[in-house]
């Protein structure tokens, strides 16, 4: 059996495993909008989920948008090194996936909450049947948004 301080030694350090384990389970993981949720960036309630995007930080924290134009402009103003993941919502399909891996779809038609008329998709494939059936669009990148002239919005 274990006593005095060495007991106080292996519990402190079980304690610390168990945190740093569940502290990594769901660190980077996108968690669902609730109606009280207001976007980090414009302070607009997110009220049309399937133009939503989020981010997780590195301390765990969660941000959310009702815009993919408001996470980038967001992302703009932060240091990178703080971001763990960020994730946008699929039009069409409304789940959440990886912002990195998504394709975009801009029209300056797309009436988006802050009107940046960007859309996310789970797949290029996905957004090039959209393109095709609308008549509109072009495609971009995870990349090209960094890149692109988000312009006059409504913030």
């Amino acid at each position: 059996m274990i006593k005095g301080r060495t007991w106080m030694k292996w519990r402190w350090m079980i304690v610390v495993g168990l945190l740093l384990i569940l502290s990594a389970c769901s660190s980077d993981k996108p968690r669902e909008i609730s109606s009280n949720d207001v976007c980090k960036a414009c302070n607009m309630g997110l009220t049309d989920v399937k133009y939503a995007a989020q981010l997780v930080k590195d301390n765990g924290e969660q941000e959310v948008f009702d815009d993919i134009g408001c996470l980038m402009e967001y992302m703009m103003d932060i240091d990178s090194s703080e971001v763990s993941a960020a994730f946008v919502m699929d039009v069409s399909k409304k789940k959440w996936v990886n912002a990195e891996k998504a394709t975009y779809v801009y029209a300056e038609t797309n009436s988006t909450p802050m009107n940046y008329g960007v859309i996310a998709f789970d797949s290029k494939k996905s957004a090039e049947k959209w393109v095709e059936e609308q008549e509109i669009g072009e495609l971009l990148t995870y990349d090209d948004l960094h890149d692109f002239d988000w312009g006059v919005h409504n913030h």
